[in-house]
């Protein structure tokens, strides 16, 4: 191959691999847990199992630090929330009939919240305001496990956790968001040392493995109740 085919065979990859995905029915953002490496975590396991039920669908990684040391986990929560925002704008804006799932594994699921009830500001996280409510109508489904601001006996808790107390940033209004309660799903085990009472970091991490079809068919259940609304 001489030099200006390998150089004309360059540029098509690059401009393949520049084009956007085209658009699916349903679009799932997956935010990972803190501390891991880029891509979707724990979440890729379920993001998976999904995908694979769910023709029409598909999924992308919230590009976020994931910082986990508490000197920079409020504003690595911060640049995610910001970061959802964007990734849920940016879709639905270049795909209008398509609809968005949320997953979120821990600091994920910190996220999540965020973006469906507004930012934790009485533990002085920065000020985020909840999705506007025509992007908050476009998410038929948000799934989160072992989130540090769960606070347990809500309508879409899901799990072995009913204690107050020792979760490490708790949620306390939730009452803004109470129209989002129907498409939640939110996973806390008792032991886990981050959305319990507990001291296990090992329960942190069973979540994907002990819930993955319960949560599979939830996600599925909501999607397919929309669907039959198209």
């Amino acid at each position: 191959m001489n030099l200006a085919l390998l150089v004309l065979f360059s540029f098509l990859l690059l401009a393949f691999a520049s084009q956007p995905s085209p658009c699916v029915k349903v679009h799932l953002i997956v935010a990972r847990q803190s501390t891991s490496w880029p891509g979707e975590g724990r979440m890729k396991e379920l993001a998976d199992h999904i995908k694979q039920q769910l023709p029409s669908s598909d999924s992308e990684a919230l590009q976020y630090p994931a910082y986990g040391d508490i000197w920079r986990y409020r504003s690595s929560v911060f640049t995610g929330d910001k970061a959802m925002v964007t990734a849920i704008t940016t879709y639905t804006s270049r795909c209008p009939d398509s609809k968005i799932g949320l997953l979120g594994y821990s600091q994920g699921a910190h996220i999540i919240g965020d973006i469906l009830c507004g930012s934790i500001v009485e533990r002085d996280f920065p000020a985020i305001p909840p999705i506007e409510d025509y992007l908050g109508k476009r998410i038929v489904a948000a799934v989160s496990m072992g989130d540090p601001t769960f606070i347990p006996g809500l309508p879409y808790d899901f799990g072995t956790s009913k204690n107050t107390g020792g979760q490490k940033f708790p949620r306390v209004n939730n009452t803004v968001c109470t129209k989002y309660d129907s498409i939640r799903r939110s996973y806390c085990d008792d032991g886990d040392i981050y959305c319990a009472s507990g001291i296990w970091f090992g329960v942190h991490r069973r979540y994907v493995a002990k819930y993955k079809d319960d949560a599979t068919l939830f996600v599925l259940s909501k999607v397919n109740a929309t669907m039959q609304q198209w």
